[in-house]
């Protein structure tokens, strides 16, 4: 949905390299493999204790971050926009791996939380979809 409400004003936008031509491809690169195999091995290994998940999110919102880290600084292969950095990455990452458990067990509430969060996200960016070319 990222890219559908952000198309004109991305926050973040993937760079080509010589196998992945554009954005395009590597975000549906990403979206078809990165983050099925994230979600499989994620929530198989997700904790039942909280405690155990608390740190258990928080490792893999750290691995993500360290990911884009990499990305952003060393090889060039993400840039950010219009007011996203970091920091909102590793707040997307947090919501999205508490979000995970809740749309496995309960997939309403996941998407009635996630409308909320894109609101939130889409004010926050100043992203009007009703300005659309």
């Amino acid at each position: 949905m990222y890219n559908l409400f952000t198309y004109q004003a991305p926050t973040w936008k993937y760079n080509p390299d010589f196998l992945l031509l554009n954005h395009t491809i590597v975000n549906l690169w990403v979206m078809i493999t990165v983050y099925p195999a994230t979600v499989l091995i994620y929530l198989s290994h997700f904790p039942e204790k909280k405690g155990r998940q608390i740190l258990y999110i928080l490792f893999w919102v750290f691995l993500y971050g360290v990911i884009e880290l990499v990305g952003y600084y060393i090889f060039d292969a993400i840039d950010h926009f219009n007011g996203w950095n970091m920091g909102w990455s590793l707040l997307f990452d947090l919501i999205l791996f508490i979000m995970l458990p809740i749309h496995h067990k309960r997939p309403l509430l996941a998407w009635g939380l996630s409308l909320i969060v894109i609101i939130v996200l889409l004010n926050i960016f100043n992203v009007n979809i009703l300005e659309w070319n």
